[in-house]
């Protein structure tokens, strides 16, 4: 999963519940990747990425 779709699915996420469209728009634009919804979920995509070319 690139950078790009990982911001993607998170703003998808968060529109859900989350009313600030701006702060989604600052998700989808790579704005956000230092908050903690996008540093969990860079975090998460990075070890299965690893795991994934490992095996």
């Amino acid at each position: 999963m690139t950078r790009e779709q990982t911001r993607a699915t998170v703003a998808d996420d968060l529109e859900r519940t989350h009313d600030n469209q701006e702060f989604i728009r600052q998700v989808r634009e790579g704005e956000q990747d230092d908050g903690p919804f996008m540093r969990g979920a860079l975090a998460i995509v990075a070890k299965l990425n690893a795991e994934t070319n490992d095996g």
